[in-house]
């Protein structure tokens, strides 16, 4: 392969391997079943606490979110949002 193809299509191989990988994370890790159970509520938070990290999953499957879960404290429960980057699939979640 010469060089100029490989520049052609790194950027469609980079962004579907990322995709690939942050698809797994999302199954892998539960956020799926968690969005899916304590769906996102319109309440203001009391306090946003960003930059925080957190493991999801059991102990095999888990995935370690790294300073990039933002955790929203609100008068009913709290909110828990990734950055989009990380996590395209993942919309936030309340647990009351």
């Amino acid at each position: 392969m010469n060089e100029n193809a490989f520049l052609a299509i790194f950027p469609f191989l980079f962004i579907g391997l990322w995709l690939l990988a942050t698809t797994m994370v999302w199954l892998l890790s539960g956020w799926r079943n968690l969005q899916a159970r304590f769906p996102d509520r319109d309440e203001e938070p009391l306090e946003r606490l960003r930059f925080q990290s957190a493991v999801f999953g059991g102990s095999f499957f888990g995935a370690n979110y790294g300073s990039c879960l933002r955790f929203d404290v609100c008068r009913t429960g709290l909110r828990v949002a990734v950055w989009r980057i990380f996590a395209p699939w993942s919309r936030p979640f309340f647990v009351p």
